[in-house]
């Protein structure tokens, strides 16, 4: 089983645990149509800020996380869920030639595997049988899925790999996480994700973002979002 950081949802810079740190809040809002909230800390590496947005939207699920520091660092988005695993159309994968790190447990992440494709990052999920064994109901036939798009990162890094989580659906402890890994580097660095929890067809068919508004496409519909209403600034 992991521990630390590389356990959670979280970014982490270069490689290392996040320090102990109190956020503040930033901005929320409850109304229907624009629930969110943003929160920063700053110091979850030395001299390094997050700030994280989480909202949602028509069904969807968006966080948007912006890391700022007046020096370089690698900064390692990181998602994990359950269930099967597969990747989005125009994405290959092919195994990494090294961990990521030698730190904080990178070294025990299994199937690590570099990705290749253009565009926005899609990933999916199936957590169709994510059922105990020992549930008094049995097993739903309707299909769980969630797709995860990710808007591009100026020389980032994509990598996926499993680790183990406690799973509280099926009580298996550990069981396979099959989880995301996107690094960049920089002093300013944001990673603008949309999660879309869906039965049989998701309705995403892509994003786009400009410095300044993140679009959604739903088939020959589309969703703008300015982020500045979240946080108050770009997603530079």
């Amino acid at each position: 089983m992991q521990a630390g950081s590389l356990s959670q949802n979280v970014v982490l810079v270069d490689g290392q645990n996040q320090m102990p740190a109190i956020g503040e809040t930033v901005a929320w809002s409850d109304k229907p149509d624009n629930q969110f909230a943003t929160a920063r800390v700053s110091g979850i590496a030395p001299g390094v800020d997050h700030t994280r947005t989480l909202a949602l939207r028509d069904g969807l699920v968006i966080v948007i996380d912006r890391l700022e520091s007046a020096a370089e660092h690698a900064y390692d988005f990181v998602y994990h869920n359950f269930g099967e695993l597969s990747l989005g159309d125009g994405w290959t994968s092919a195994p990494a030639d090294k961990p990521l790190a030698e730190t904080t447990n990178y070294a025990n992440i299994i199937g690590l595997n570099r990705l290749t494709g253009q565009g926005p990052l899609h990933l999916r999920w199936d957590l169709t049988n994510q059922v105990s064994a020992s549930a008094k109901t049995p097993p739903t036939t309707t299909p769980v899925h969630l797709a995860l798009w990710q808007a591009p990162v100026a020389g980032s890094e994509i990598f996926t790999g499993t680790i183990g989580l406690n799973n509280p659906n099926t009580t298996r402890m550990p069981d396979a996480a099959p989880s995301l890994f996107t690094r960049a580097r920089g002093k300013t660095v944001s990673f603008v994700t949309v999660l879309e929890p869906y039965k049989e067809k998701p309705s995403v068919t892509g994003i786009s973002l400009e410095p300044d508004v993140l679009t959604i496409q739903r088939g020959e519909e589309s969703l703008r979002i300015p982020l500045k209403d979240f946080t108050g600034g770009t997603a530079r």
